[in-house]
């Protein structure tokens, strides 16, 4: 079979020494010591070596690269004496049981082991007929040895890539969740929307820190072709977008109330609205608005009615819910405080901004329940069958409901 060259293997055996590293340098050279006295062992055992092979034998030792070493090892095979090809066959083979397959190696050592068995027997008109076999031999062996290492050393340079960019994928994919989480809104997103974001924000996290912790036993369990795959950065976006994909699609499950439970979010807390609006207003009341101007006899009765309205306009998602809220704000402050014109003009601002960012932060989910929304997001991102469970599952109830 002749050796196959892989255009985007992105092997290193072509390059010139100044461009590599220090420690293949160091390899390198050491590696051209041994070939440079194996080559004059070589002429003075074997003083019939063919010139043409000699010669570029010496052009090759004149520049330090691993191809043309690779390619010394191969002319070597046609100017070895009798008795250095026998000691170069035997410890190839023991190469071979190291780094070829079983089959392969097993195929190599009864090729060995028959001609062997036939020198008991050989004449001296076939010996030259079985010194060239066992040359046809080293020389096929050492083809597969070169490349199992060229094919080994491009696998461990593809898996760096993969790792190196799995974990870039991590580190930007958190960055931009804890911006998306600490800046509040994106893209001017209104209301349960902010959620949404959030939530592919964690399933972007999920899928890429998924990649992260498993790129070990998947890098060592892939073959050379799939290396070649995961190091594209085609692979980085496509399990990113499933992570996304997955996180939308258990957002709106957990929108739809198809899984509830302590363990899951709670989306619609209005006792929650409307405890928190309550707590603005009370604090908006003692801090903001002077006590003389405050009409304390209408108060309890404004804010009950106001109560009825403002978490209503906290949770919708109608384009005009924050000026009808203004609007709303203002009347209560009217019925309320003396205040009128510009003064109270002022004061509806300050607190329908006071409670807009109740609506920005807290309308739908409090603490534990974003936390819940932020975990399971994670999850969905993380793993790449569990969302595919849950509609499985779904599909299977909903095949059952409708027979």
């Amino acid at each position: 079979m002749k050796q196959e060259k892989d255009s985007d293997s992105g092997t290193d055996s072509g390059q010139k020494i100044k461009a590599a590293k220090p420690e293949e340098i160091d390899l390198i050279n050491q590696f051209f010591v041994t070939l440079s006295a194996t080559f004059q062992q070589i002429k003075v055992n074997y003083k019939s070596a063919e010139p043409n092979i000699v010669k570029s034998i010496e052009a090759l030792l004149t520049v330090k690269e691993w191809q043309n070493a690779y390619e010394i090892e191969r002319l070597f095979v046609d100017i070895y004496d009798e008795k250095t090809l026998d000691v170069e066959v035997d410890r190839r083979l023991v190469e071979a049981n190291t780094n070829l397959a079983e089959n392969v190696s097993s195929h190599y050592t009864k090729k060995v082991n028959k001609i062997h068995e036939a020198e008991g027997t050989m004449t001296e008109q076939q010996k030259p007929s079985i010194v060239n076999e066992k040359r046809a031999i080293l020389n096929r062996l050492i083809n597969d040895l070169q490349w199992k290492y060229a094919l080994k050393e491009t696998s461990k340079k593809y898996s760096r890539e993969v790792s190196k960019k799995n974990g870039w994928a991590f580190i930007i994919s958190t960055v931009f969740f804890v911006s998306m989480f600490t800046l509040g809104k994106l893209f001017d997103l209104v209301g349960n929307l902010d959620y949404l974001v959030i939530a592919l924000g964690a399933g972007l996290v999920g899928a890429t820190f998924s990649m992260v912790v498993t790129s070990k036993s998947r890098l060592a369990a892939s073959s050379f072709d799939e290396l070649k795959a995961l190091r594209r950065i085609t692979y980085v976006i496509t399990r990113s977008l499933i992570g996304l994909g997955a996180a939308l699609i258990l957002y709106f499950i957990l929108q739809a109330g198809i899984l509830t439970g302590s363990v899951f979010p709670n989306f619609t807390p209005p006792d929650l609205v409307e405890h928190k609006t309550n707590n603005v207003i009370s604090e908006f009341i003692i801090f903001d608005i002077p006590d003389t101007t405050l009409k304390k006899e209408e108060l309890k009765v404004e804010k009950s009615s106001f109560l009825i309205i403002g978490p209503n306009l906290l949770t919708s998602d109608a384009p005009g819910a924050r000026d009808t809220l203004a609007i709303e704000t203002g009347k209560f402050l009217a019925s309320i405080t003396t205040f009128s014109g510009e003064e109270l003009q002022a004061l509806t601002s300050k607190l329908t901004n006071k409670l807009w960012i109740l609506a920005d932060f807290s309308p739908f989910l409090d603490f534990i329940n974003l936390a819940l929304l932020i975990f399971w997001s994670i999850v969905a991102g993380f793993s790449e069958k569990f969302v595919p469970n849950l509609l499985a599952k779904a599909e299977e109830k909903a095949t059952v409901k409708s027979s």
